[in-house]
């Protein structure tokens, strides 16, 4: 019995705890390693309107003053793109004035107008011309009534012309 024993112990002793995936001599280690083939990749992006400051101290070393000098044409550029930002507001705020000021006077007149219609109308019916009056009320308040619904359609399709630039969509007109 105690040679039986001493037999499993010897099997014990040689079976060994290994991964099925480990290699077992150096023969195998090489074949995992061309097997696997390990790459190590690293990406670094950096976006700006200056070189990344690493960049530009080797820039610093190879031309001295080059970063003031990019710092002042870049300064240059924020200036000058304020100065476009604050022209082009400047031109949109004198746009809206002036659109709100031919509003004004288009609401005068347009007031004007059918406040002449409606007067030439009474005359008209006072005067013993009731179809004449009834014709004048009925073209005022059709004209009326046209630039009304002409300047609603006109802002809308504004709108959305607006919205298709906006979106990036192509004119279809084009």
């Amino acid at each position: 019995m105690s040679e039986g024993r001493s037999e499993a112990s010897d099997e014990s002793q040689t079976v060994q705890k290994q991964s099925p995936f480990a290699p077992s001599d150096e023969s195998d280690i090489a074949d995992v390693a061309d097997f696997l083939d390990i790459r190590h990749l690293r990406m670094e992006a950096f976006m700006g309107p200056m070189p990344h400051p690493r960049d530009l101290a080797k820039y610093e070393e190879v031309l001295p003053g080059f970063a003031d000098r990019q710092l002042a044409i870049q300064e240059k550029r924020w200036e000058l793109a304020a100065l476009q930002a604050k022209h082009r507001q400047e031109l949109e705020n004198r746009s809206v004035e002036s659109e709100i000021y031919q509003a004004k006077w288009g609401l005068r007149f347009g007031f004007a107008v059918a406040v002449l219609g409606f007067v030439t109308a009474a005359i008209f019916a006072f005067k013993d011309q009731p179809l004449a009056g009834v014709a004048i009320s009925a073209l005022d308040i059709g004209g009326l009534v046209g630039v009304f619904v002409y300047g609603s359609q006109s802002r809308k399709n504004e709108r959305l012309e607006k919205m298709r630039i906006l979106s990036g969509q192509e004119d279809a007109s084009e």
